[in-house]
């Protein structure tokens, strides 16, 4: 029996992916970096086949190379537990009031991944990402208003600049969400 080139390359191809795909299925773990940078080597190849091959060749790649975009690592209890350890530490520092607060910038300062801080803050704080980092700023200006009535003296703006927010209005509109009161509402009931 007599094979073509093409058609060699694409079996190899296919063999290739049928053992990620085997091994992602069968739970063994495999260092994800290390496979992700075999599977560009061989993507490009598969993608020149992806062209000239049958439907049912096409299907395979494409669910292999599915595949292989998601990563294998889970995020873990104990990691899960790190997470919000640095995130109590962050909230105690009062880290949340700095301006332009990113997923991706915080997660580098607590030695995370955005994915996994973002999953972490869904599940055990219940929010997204901004709400929770809202929530800290606003909860933060309800505490010092109450206790330290120079803050009250301040400008709407003021306050937003003072608590991490870029805005007046994106001030007043989470604290309205909130709290169902605008700023210089609550402002006036502890003025009485």
């Amino acid at each position: 029996m007599n094979r073509d080139n093409n058609t060699d390359e694409r079996l190899d191809t296919l063999k290739w992916y049928s053992l990620v795909e085997s091994t992602r299925l069968s739970n063994i773990k495999l260092d994800y970096p290390q496979l992700k940078k075999i599977a560009k080597e061989y993507i490009h190849d598969a993608d020149s086949l992806y062209k000239k091959s049958d439907d049912s060749i096409n299907l395979q790649l494409e669910l292999v190379n599915k595949c292989l975009k998601k990563e294998t690592t889970k995020l873990t209890y104990e990691t899960i537990r790190i997470i919000l350890n640095k995130l109590n530490e962050f909230e105690k520092s009062n880290s949340f009031l700095k301006p332009n607060i990113t997923l991706s910038n915080l997660a580098s300062k607590l030695n995370t991944n955005s994915k996994y801080l973002s999953k972490t803050i869904n599940l055990k704080k219940q929010k997204t990402f901004t709400k929770y980092i809202n929530d800290l700023s606003l909860e933060y200006f309800m505490i010092q208003a109450s206790i330290d009535s120079r803050l009250i003296n301040y400008t709407i703006k003021a306050i937003a600049e003072e608590i991490g927010f870029n805005t007046a209005n994106a001030f007043s509109k989470a604290f309205h969400k909130k709290t169902g009161k605008y700023p210089s509402e609550y402002i006036k009931e502890l003025e009485n």
